[in-house]
């Protein structure tokens, strides 16, 4: 299950045309449970896309968000699924953090994309 949503995901993200994060593309999975958050750290080039993908298993609402360094909201997916994605584009080079809350009932396994 997990490698068919690590597949599924990736084959999401061919799609888009975006550079990968400084140090190259990152993949995480993992069990989000309600309420819990899971922050990664992604640092980006300026002036180059980045894209962001969380993709869960189908049984919570995941809303996710990007921030820059200084924690301004830079992109957010909020809908009622637990499929996030989301585009940065910086004006400079920098850390950015990509935020995951499961406001679902049920504990979510999911896959998270950087690239």
């Amino acid at each position: 299950m997990k490698l068919l949503q690590i597949i599924s995901t990736l084959v999401l993200l061919t799609s888009v045309a975006s550079a990968n994060p400084i140090g190259g593309g990152k993949v995480a999975t993992g069990l989000l449970n309600p309420g819990q958050t899971v922050t990664y750290t992604v640092p980006c080039y300026a002036n180059q896309d980045t894209t962001f993908a969380l993709r869960g298993d189908g049984d919570g609402d995941i809303d996710c968000c990007v921030y820059d360094g200084s924690g301004n909201t830079v992109d957010c997916d909020t809908d009622s699924t637990d499929t996030c994605l989301l585009h940065v584009l910086p004006r400079w080079t920098g850390t950015f953090y990509f935020k995951a809350t499961n406001n679902g009932r049920y504990g979510s396994y999911y896959t998270f994309v950087a690239q």
